[in-house]
């Protein structure tokens, strides 16, 4: 089969938005398959994580430049380039509220007419079968439908990575008025031509709802996101720690509405050092993040908190070697089993769950892959904490034999093949 996947962050592009559709590709093109990619134009220094994924022999890359003007990039010292930025994303705010009833904070939103013209070329030349359009940015599934409905003999498939409707971000909270109007109208389309509208859980296709129109049953499809084995280290074993440290290493992105988490993880670490200082002194947290922790967690207990850059790859050798693996379950992502609960639960190393039940939670204890600590819980009872840690865990480590990549493609062909 001969592919076009509309991904804007696909790799060289830095960041997760491109993690997913990298790895489909990847094992597409390995099975035999054509692989064509259209995406954004990388700018910067920084680079994927995935380039070697997107490098597979198959895949081919088309890119298109930028016309997202409300990205920050780091301009360093340069104030002048930084306040002429700035004053072009007024400019460019007030011109598209006068002049659009289109949501302006979606990257795909001045992309409509380069998109359509080089996926129209694409589309002969490479004898396209099936259409992939994942969002954010949500912008890409209507362009898709739009290749859709001009080409019946296409197959289109709709992937929402994250809520579209909903949504805290992307300049969907507060919509209203005629542009809400447009996002409902551009919604409807969607469903009308997707031939398939996926998400990696259920919560996502059963909230897109909007004035009574949802996603049909007939075209709902979970695509859970796995584990690629090429990223895993070939030495499964842990290392043999040399310390008496109890060490919980998170990596990843702090997710909005954390806040309440912090607080009770606060309070846990609060009641563990007046209970059992001595233990207390011994636990850890390595924290791999771009992100700013909350202060009062900070000013209480920073000696706890080692705060250390992104790694890339190599976070899954400090996964294997901790004692836990921690999990925000916070917002919409309580019901989400993302990317780093296939990748990190390979491991070996149990799940240290903080925040809200929900999917993730109920997925973590029927499985036996780990101990979930709710915030409301962890308020009332802080010392469930020390109790949790003092215990320790074994993981039904073999439950994620099954959430490989391939086999995730193997699944996603039959859907092609049988429907």
């Amino acid at each position: 089969m001969n592919f076009l996947i509309a991904n804007y962050g696909f790799p060289p592009n830095p960041g997760v938005g491109g993690r997913r559709w990298v790895k489909f590709a990847k094992y597409l093109a390995k099975a035999g398959h054509q692989v064509h990619v259209i995406h954004a134009t990388a700018e910067g220094a920084a680079t994927s994580t995935w380039e070697d994924d997107a490098n597979t022999a198959g895949i081919t890359r088309h890119d298109l430049p930028r016309k997202y003007v409300f990205d920050n990039p780091h301009f360093g010292n340069n104030q002048r380039v930084a306040i002429t930025h700035r004053i072009k994303q007024r400019v460019a705010r007030s011109w598209y509220q006068a002049t659009s009833n289109r949501r302006f904070y979606d990257q795909a939103f001045r992309w409509k007419e380069p998109f359509l013209a080089l996926a129209e070329n694409l589309i002969p030349q490479h004898n396209i079968e099936i259409v992939v359009a994942t969002g954010a940015p949500f912008y890409l599934l209507e362009y898709g439908a739009i290749l859709r409905s001009r080409h019946p003999q296409l197959r289109l498939l709709c992937d929402l990575r994250d809520p579209w409707f909903g949504a805290i971000n992307y300049g969907m909270a507060g919509l209203e008025g005629k542009r809400l109007d447009t996002e409902k109208q551009i919604f409807r389309f969607v469903c009308e031509h997707a031939d398939w509208v996926t998400a990696p859980n259920p919560t996502i296709l059963e909230s897109q709802s909007v004035s009574g129109t949802t996603i049909p049953e007939s075209k709902r499809y979970v695509l859970s996101h796995a584990f690629d084995d090429d990223d895993l280290p070939t030495d499964c074993s842990a290392a043999v720690p040399d310390d008496d440290v109890v060490r919980i290493v998170y990596g990843g992105a702090i997710y909005g509405k954390s806040q309440p988490v912090f607080d009770s993880i606060c309070r846990g670490l609060d009641h563990m050092r007046e209970v059992d200082p001595d233990f207390y002194q011994h636990v850890q947290f390595d924290l791999y993040i771009n992100d700013r922790l909350p202060s009062e967690l900070v000013q209480r207990h920073g000696q706890r908190l080692h705060v250390i850059d992104q790694i890339g790859s190599e976070i899954h050798k400090k996964v294997r070697d901790a004692d836990w693996s921690m999990l925000l379950a916070a917002g919409h992502y309580k019901d989400a089993m993302t990317t780093k609960f296939f990748e990190f639960g390979r491991s070996g190393t149990p799940f240290l769950v903080f925040g809200e039940s929900g999917e993730l939670m109920d997925a973590v204890e029927k499985n036996s892959l780990g101990v979930c600590l709710e915030t409301s819980r962890l308020g009332q009872e802080p010392g469930v904490l020390l109790d949790t840690l003092r215990n320790g865990f074994q993981p039904n480590s073999a439950y994620f034999d099954a959430h490989c990549y391939q086999s995730r493609t193997d699944e996603l062909t039959r859907l092609f093949t049988t429907n």
